[in-house]
């Protein structure tokens, strides 16, 4: 960041009341407007339109002849102050909107180039020819001047932007009006800017030098715009200094908002500010380019883009106008805005500011209520965009009264998905719905699911699948199509074919394979009579291995050969043995080809 100013320090005093006289435009009456302030001992500052200088004709507003180069001459040869007001009057924010920054900043070039060759003064200062600027305006006259003034009819306040400082024009109001502004300026140690254009006549003078008497008696210095600009407006720092580069560091500017601009014909600026009521600061990107922090941002409090509009914690009296919030931090720019709520009338508006807490109302609240919704209609918010990672070391809170979410996107802009309050929602083209991976990275990384279950649902919103990981006491709701979780005594339970393509190992010795016995199972025993047993069971199909083994001896010495003699499928299976006398108990065990 460049300034084209050399660091000074500041001086203990405070500026006190000052009276800066001045004219605008460029008539032949202003002669001896700025002769009288001469004979007074004052300097007083001449804007002035410099094409006007010369000019054949008379002023179609004020009648008068326009001002010649000996006047002007004169004027700067008693010592007077001339300043730029436009080279022709030109709107200076109409010739920004329709020629271009660098256009305008040419103007004004011409203006103080051709002041400073046909009268020798150069200039510092100058003055919006009908008070017509915006802030880009005013960042582009702060490249060629010092200070700037405005039309506002008003009394600036004690430290006035520097380049949108108010002046009342004295021709109209009366004698009696004009010392009030004065007595104004005194009350609060400011500047007051009067300004004369044409008509100045006998009537003028005699008014002119009756306030420059009252202005004396109150102890007011008079003079010109610079000079009272300068007492205000300076470097506050011991430290603050200018590099080999031209590069200022650890300054302290006083100001009520810097406006950053680029000065190399590419184009973008951007505003920096303090909140009015918090002192909080904020950024205004007015062109329409994202603010880009290049480096790592650190907010050790809060980082606010834009401003909140929706607020819960809002207090209405029924019947008053005032309402309060500890969080909405009204600030004077919220005046005019609407406002609404429960117990708030419709097409009401802030009225006033009172604190950052407390605000008054245009129509009164119909309710007395605590922790009231409300919604405030300023500027929709910008966004933030991060270039880099953004690591947050407390907690993400989204804000809305829609569906909060963080979306995933690419460069191009192409939306992969989000996580809304509720749902993650994939938007991506890996099939339909898009597909989601979760890359746990390598060397023993792992991904860790803290709860009670996950559950899979299909497109069609179905549960497919549920991993548990206890049950005990809790109610997982309907049964799922497939769960795969662990029972209350530490098992792992699925309520569906379990298949592997590889070897199912028991790696432990004292564990093995258990198959629940009863009616229609797949493993039991059979006790023979005379040497035969119908075994009932619906799992015996046409291709059932049905193995068997005697688990004693019965009527027979030794184990006799023993065999499935018979199955009828779906209902029973009949192993007979070759004694008829054989009363043996038979185990069987059933297992299906796969």
């Amino acid at each position: 960041m460049q300034f084209d100013v050399a660091p000074v320090s500041l001086t203990p005093d405070t500026p006190g009341p000052f009276v800066v006289w001045a004219g605008d435009d460029g008539y032949d009456t202003q002669a001896g407007y700025f002769s009288l302030l001469a004979s007074s001992g004052i300097k007083g500052t001449f804007f002035l339109s410099v094409d006007w200088v010369d000019r054949a004709g008379t002023s179609p507003v004020y009648g008068d002849a326009y001002i010649t180069t000996s006047q002007v001459a004169a004027i700067v040869a008693a010592g007077h102050e001339i300043a730029t007001h436009g080279k022709d009057h030109e709107d200076l924010a109409a010739y920004y909107a329709t020629y271009g920054p660098a256009a305008l900043d040419l103007l004004l070039g011409a203006a103080i180039g051709e002041i400073q060759t046909r009268f020798g003064y150069s200039v510092k200062t100058g003055s919006y020819p009908g008070g017509s600027a915006n802030n880009r305006v005013k960042e582009i006259v702060s490249r060629r001047h010092e200070y700037f003034r405005c039309s506002r009819g008003i009394v600036s306040r004690n430290a006035p932007d520097p380049f949108d400082v108010p002046g009342i024009d004295i021709l109209a109001p009366s004698e009696s009006d004009i010392k009030a502004y004065i007595d104004e300026a005194v009350a609060n140690r400011s500047i007051v800017v009067l300004f004369h254009h044409g008509s100045i006549d006998s009537a003028q003078l005699t008014k002119v030098s009756n306030l420059i008497t009252y202005a004396s008696g109150l102890g007011c210095e008079q003079g010109t715009f610079y000079q009272a600009m300068s007492q205000r407006t300076r470097w506050v720092s011991t430290r603050a200094m200018i590099d080999a580069q031209g590069n200022a560091f650890n300054p302290t500017v006083h100001t009520n908002a810097v406006i950053v601009d680029r000065d190399d014909g590419v184009g973008g600026y951007y505003s920096l500010g303090l909140d009015e009521s918090t002192n909080a600061p904020y950024m205004d990107a007015t062109g329409g380019t994202p603010f880009e922090f290049r480096k790592e941002l650190l907010a050790l409090a809060a980082l606010s883009v834009g401003r909140r509009r929706v607020f819960a914690d809002f207090t209405t009296t029924n019947a008053s106008t005032t309402v309060s919030s500890g969080s909405a931090g009204f600030r004077v720019d919220d005046v005019g805005i609407s406002i609404s709520g429960t117990g708030i009338p419709a097409a009401t508006t802030i009225a006033a500011v009172v604190s950052p807490t407390q605000a008054t109302l245009s129509a009164a609240a119909t309710a007395s209520a605590t922790n009231v919704t409300v919604t405030l209609g300023r500027p929709a918010p910008g966004g933030v965009v991060s270039a880099g990672g953004m690591r947050l070391y407390d907690g993400l809170s989204l804000f809305g009264t829609g569906s909060q979410a963080v979306y995933f996107e690419r460069l191009e802009s192409t939306v992969e998905g989000f996580i809304s309050s509720n749902q993650w929602v994939n938007n991506g083209t890996g099939g339909a719905g898009g597909e989601m991976a979760i890359d746990s990275g390598s060397g023993g990384s792992y991904v860790n699911i803290i709860g009670f279950a996950t559950r899979i649902r299909s497109q069609d919103d179905t549960i497919r699948l549920r991993l548990g990981a206890a049950k005990d006491g809790i109610d997982f709701g309907a049964a799922e199509d497939v769960t795969l979780q662990r029972d209350g005594s530490g098992n792992l339970a699925a309520n569906v074919t379990f298949q592997t393509d590889g070897d199912l190992i028991v790696g432990n010795a004292g564990n093995g394979l258990l198959v629940k016995e009863g009616t229609n199972a797949r493993l039991g025993a059979a006790a023979l009579s005379s040497g035969s047993v119908t075994v009932s069971t619906s799992a015996v199909t046409a291709n059932s291995r049905i193995f068997l083994t005697p688990q004693n001896l019965s009527g027979v010495g030794t184990p006799q050969p023993i065999g499935v003699s018979a199955r009828t499928a779906g209902t029973s299976f009949t192993i007979t043995s070759a004694s008829s006398s054989d009363a043996s108990t038979i185990a069987w065990m059933i297992v299906e080809p796969a």
